[in-house]
């Protein structure tokens, strides 16, 4: 079998930064866009529960909206590798 070369395709989701104190901010981003959120008192950390399975939520990490609604932490550095900005009307 040939291995083949392949692009990302251009999707635009919307994102959210965890910083530890504003927590508040990116509970909300998940919650309202229907997604849950929970607190592992064991370990002192937020976790996403995906559909694959549990992922932890470190500082830094920026909160993802998929395209299919679901949510997931990406690491800073991987989330800059991957995503761009856009402007206002992007």
């Amino acid at each position: 079998m040939e291995v083949k070369k392949y692009r990302r395709k251009p999707v635009i989701v919307e994102a959210i930064q965890f910083i530890f104190g504003t927590e508040s901010d990116v509970l909300s981003f998940i919650e309202d866009g229907g997604g849950n959120v929970e607190y592992d008192n064991n370990i002192k950390q937020f976790y996403i529960e995906t559909i694959d399975k549990k992922m932890y939520i470190d500082d830094g990490d920026y909160i993802v909206k998929g395209v299919q609604g679901e949510f997931y932490p990406v690491r800073d550095d991987v989330f800059h590798q991957l995503y761009e900005g856009l402007d206002k009307e992007g």
